[in-house]
């Protein structure tokens, strides 16, 4: 499988504005136009036939390169408070309410170590565990990079069963919520589940982790040890996204 990956697909990080501009036409295309998340023609979207919004400007976008076309087929983002004087997830404004209160107390969470997963897109040919693991290889390089120990995800059921059988499991703080249709909230940490999958599926882990040269299951990136006495709180464990 980790031949296979490289062999197909690259990840690619879009810094530059020609590479933000692919993510939003992907996102344009997968959103406005598949999904019709924006329904009013008179959208910029619309106008522009770029997805974007205003979280994207403290937010890190990562591209899927599929090697033999040479085309972009897959986005994502990773909003990331520490690029904004660390304010409030989307996911926080609007969902905190429901998060499960002895599982989780998002105002003590590290803000410089904590991301939400966001605008998680792939083309409609291109839907199977590759193209996923790719998106979420390069949410482990983006992790990995700036030191991001936490990444909010808010899921539909059906995509968290698709990373169940991955065996990448995010740990549920929320019931469903009405957040860009029913979702349920979850948090993970990239140095937790890359122990898990080499464990459970070391297939997936050589992906997932670019054969250990990220999360190499030692040092870098491991969550530091909180004073939280609850032991289903994932600090002190150490442990389709719109």
């Amino acid at each position: 499988m980790f031949a296979n990956f490289n062999e197909n697909f690259a990840v690619v990080l879009a810094n530059t504005t020609e590479l933000k501009q692919e993510s939003f036409k992907l996102r344009y295309q997968i959103f406005c136009l598949e999904k019709e998340c924006c329904v009013d023609p008179a959208e910029k979207q619309y106008l522009t036939e770029c997805e974007t919004d205003e979280h994207d400007d403290y937010s890190i976008h990562c591209l899927l390169l599929y090697k033999p076309t040479q085309k972009f087929i897959g986005t994502v983002r990773l909003i990331y408070p520490k690029m904004s004087s660390n304010k409030l997830l989307p996911i926080e404004i609007i969902a905190s309410s429901q998060f499960y209160q002895n599982i989780i107390d998002y105002k003590n969470l590290p803000r410089e170590h904590l991301a939400e997963i966001s605008r998680l897109a792939v083309l409609p040919n291109f839907r199977p565990k590759f193209a996923v693991l790719g998106l979420l290889r390069a949410i482990a390089q983006v992790c990995y990079k700036y030191d991001i120990y936490y990444t909010y995800a808010a899921m539909e059921p059906h995509l968290q069963r698709i990373l169940e059988r991955l065996g990448i499991n995010f740990h549920a703080i929320s019931p469903l919520v009405s957040y860009h249709g029913m979702r349920q909230c979850f948090i993970g940490a990239l140095h937790e589940i890359a122990q898990q999958t080499y464990l459970t599926h070391p297939e997936i882990w050589e992906v997932l982790t670019d054969n250990g040269e990220l999360y190499p299951l030692s040092k870098k990136n491991q969550p530091q040890q909180t004073t939280n006495n609850n032991p289903d709180d994932p600090n002190e464990q150490g442990y389709n996204y719109y």
